[in-house]
């Protein structure tokens, strides 16, 4: 490999790890942020753009936090949904035999 390659490759190198990541960026790769998929793939595109230099070390932590953070408040709903439905179910079950317990 020639010096002008070699040049050029770190170059390139040099201008990547430059890069910053824009709002643009972020929102076109990451989409929305609705299912545990979503955050699964939130969290690897951090680790990735940490991975690249493309995000501080810092911000990727704050961006995993924040992904398990948000994974947890999605299982605390689906949890509080269920129980909102078995109580209903109770209720129902409950009217059907003529009162309560």
């Amino acid at each position: 490999m020639s010096i002008a390659s070699h040049s050029a490759a770190g170059a390139r190198r040099s201008a990547q790890v430059r890069r910053r990541l824009t709002l643009e960026d972020v929102e076109r790769k990451l989409g929305e942020l609705e299912t545990p998929a979503d955050a699964k793939r939130w969290l690897k595109q951090a680790f990735v753009w940490g991975a690249a230099g493309l995000l501080p070390g810092t911000m990727a932590n704050a961006c995993a936090s924040c992904a398990r953070e948000w994974l947890k408040a999605h299982a605390e709903q689906l949890d509080h949904d269920r129980v909102r439905a078995l109580e209903a179910r109770i209720r129902e079950l409950e009217a059907k035999r003529g009162g309560s317990p």
